[in-house]
């Protein structure tokens, strides 16, 4: 994962970094006991679908982080680590606004 920090053209600090979801992330989740198993048939016919994470993002995509506000930008440009601040700048500004998460403590 490459990972950059840049200050957009208001002088807010910006960390980038490139996110690749894994194979656990692009598949529903739960392990099914072999009772399941053998209830529900040959698994090798049953189809997986995705779970939290948009078909548009499924290739990876930048994540661009300032406090509280998040970007994201699919597909991931080719070489983007290697880009100068200009280039980041025009990339953020392409980015679409994300949820942040925030965990709260208990």
């Amino acid at each position: 994962m490459a990972y950059r920090i840049f200050e957009d053209a208001l002088g807010a600090v910006w960390e980038v970094w490139d996110v690749l979801p894994g194979s656990a992330e692009r598949r529903a989740g739960e392990r099914r006991s072999s009772e399941a198993r053998a209830a529900a048939g040959d698994r090798r016919v049953e189809r997986l679908s995705a779970i939290g994470v948009h078909q548009d993002l499924s290739a990876g995509w930048l994540c661009f982080l300032s406090g509280s506000d998040k970007r994201r930008l699919a597909p991931i440009p080719s070489a983007w680590e290697q880009l100068d601040m200009d280039a980041l700048r025009e990339l953020h500004a392409a980015a679409r606004p994300a949820a942040v998460h925030v965990e709260l403590a208990g």
